[in-house]
């Protein structure tokens, strides 16, 4: 297997398990609850509130640098967050790749990514790697935090 071909295969195996992640956690918020729209009489959250909440996501994103440095944050906004980053930065900034995750897990997936770059960091988010390196770290990190169901027996 090629090296493009095994990081698509885990492009799509981290998706296919957030997405599953997702699905799960929106069929649970809809359980939880039998109240309408808007909130209950006691003031809890009713099922929009809570599947509105399972439903959110985030991005895990790799922004690169014409100097070979790269930044793995986390954002709801990558585009945003680009104009943001490049806002008084004199390299010419661009996003190499971003993956969605629940917006309650992006933090930690990106706090693990930052584990397994650790040897290659030089201040901040920032990482000397290459933007492919960064990539599969988001990935792993992904694979390793976002529950997933176990493999058949």
């Amino acid at each position: 297997m090629t090296e493009y071909a095994g990081r698509e295969a885990l492009r799509a195996l981290a998706w296919v398990v957030t997405k599953e992640f997702l699905r799960k956690k929106t069929r649970a918020a809809r359980k939880a609850t039998k109240h309408g729209r808007g909130r209950s009489r006691g003031g809890n959250p009713t099922l929009a509130a809570i599947v509105d909440e399972a439903r959110a996501v985030s991005f895990v994103y790799v922004v690169s640098s014409d100097t070979g440095v790269v930044k793995v944050g986390f954002s709801k906004d990558v585009a945003s967050r680009l104009a943001t980053l490049q806002t008084g930065n004199p390299d010419r900034l661009k996003v190499y790749t971003h993956h969605e995750v629940p917006a309650s897990l992006a933090q930690i997936v990106e706090r693990r990514a930052h584990e397994l770059l650790h040897a290659a960091h030089m201040c901040g988010e920032w990482f000397q790697v290459t933007a492919h390196e960064a990539e599969d770290a988001i990935l792993t990190a992904i694979l390793e935090i976002v529950p997933r169901e176990p493999a058949p027996a």
